[in-house]
């Protein structure tokens, strides 16, 4: 098996968002850039899905041909890479802050990215192409990692509470966003409430006695559910992880 060097992983787009690409040659500015056609491809998929996004159809909103986005993107996958790291941009900076603990601060990481996964859903239909390489994907692993440090972790098990919190904040927000679509295909904002009237109608007490308790309890009727949710998911993992560091016995660590 052949190992990639780190040079055939960094294209050229991906060297320019890094800051590290050669300097430019002297003369007139290129009318297309990898950032115009980044910008443009966000256009689309905002509009009219992930699906919409090709070469062809980006190349068209810059009234350019598609040969042409290829001397900026290597690849359809490169783009849509660059993309979400454009659209989710950077953590909060300075996070975590003097004043917070691990849990704090991992907490409003945690917020703070399903946020940014809301504002563009369309990123959650995007493939990960493998682990965090793109500038701005980085760095909300370099801030998550610091927050995990004071909880005295080893940069192992900081490594796997990041992927492990990581995961369910995607998991979580990739539900929002099918949600949304159905929501938008059925012309309603009521996809809870009319999924707990169809499971009045399907079930009754004696088969499933659990479900039927649920249903009256109203949980599926709360506007909150899916902030309910993303809460008890994230402090039940933080909660294990806090067993951990209790376990460790080890002080807060910068």
């Amino acid at each position: 098996m052949t190992v990639p060097s780190d040079n055939s992983l960094l294209t050229p787009a991906l060297a320019k968002a890094w800051g590290v690409s050669a300097a430019a040659a002297r003369g007139p500015k290129p009318s297309l850039s990898a950032e115009r056609i980044i910008s443009a491809a966000i256009d689309v998929a905002a509009a009219d899905g992930v699906d919409a996004v090709s070469m062809k159809r980006v190349a068209s909103e810059l009234g350019t041909g598609p040969m042409s986005l290829y001397r900026h993107i290597s690849s359809k996958e490169e783009l849509l890479s660059l993309m979400v790291d454009t659209a989710v941009g950077p953590p909060e900076p300075g996070l975590p802050t003097d004043t917070d603990t691990w849990r704090s601060g991992i907490t409003r990481w945690a917020w703070d990215l399903r946020a940014r996964y809301q504002q563009h859903l369309w990123t959650m239909n995007v493939p990960i192409p493998g682990p965090p390489i793109t500038p701005n994907s980085v760095r909300w692993f370099e801030s998550a990692l610091r927050c995990f440090a004071r909880g005295g972790l080893t940069e192992t098990e900081q490594t796997s509470a990041v992927l492990l919190v990581s995961m369910f904040v995607r998991s979580e927000s990739t539900l929002t966003a099918q949600i949304t679509a159905a929501m938008q295909r059925s012309n309603s904002t009521e996809v809870l409430t009319g999924y707990a009237a169809l499971l009045r109608r399907l079930t009754n007490r004696h088969d499933f006695p659990a479900v039927t308790r649920v249903l009256q309890a109203g949980v599926f009727d709360a506007d909150d559910e899916l902030d309910f949710d993303f809460t008890f998911g994230l402090e039940r993992i933080l909660d294990g992880i806090a067993a951990l560091t209790r376990e460790l016995g080890a002080a807060p660590a910068d």
